[in-house]
């Protein structure tokens, strides 16, 4: 697998970046959607941490978290993809048929 990425980070957009992330992570409790994340186990650019900053801050109490042991960062394109794809689909369908209100469900973990 290829990953494309730029061959230099512009100084200004990281700063950028960097407020947008403040910005983001204060609102993060505002989040009261059901909300899936997959990430891998094994990521060399995003650190495992940032999962779970995301899933303790969201507002919402209906989370679940995907871990993925046989992918890197851009797990859509490595061997968890197929995982990614079935497991969102399904994951939005149970939503779905289940009618839940946004925040009124229950956390889970999920591993392979």
């Amino acid at each position: 697998m290829t990953e494309l990425a730029y061959p230099k980070l512009p100084t200004r957009a990281m700063m950028q970046l960097r407020g947008l992330w403040a910005a983001t992570r204060a609102d993060l409790g505002t989040v009261t959607a059901p909300v899936i994340v997959f990430h891998s186990t094994e990521d060399h650019v995003v650190e495992p941490i940032n999962s779970t900053i995301l899933l303790a801050g969201v507002g919402s109490t209906d989370t679940t978290e995907v871990l993925l042991e046989d992918s890197y960062h851009v797990a859509t394109l490595d061997n968890d993809a197929p995982r990614i794809f079935t497991g969102s689909v399904d994951w939005i369908r149970a939503h779905v048929q289940a009618g839940e209100t946004p925040g009124t469900g229950t956390s889970t973990a999920e591993t392979p």
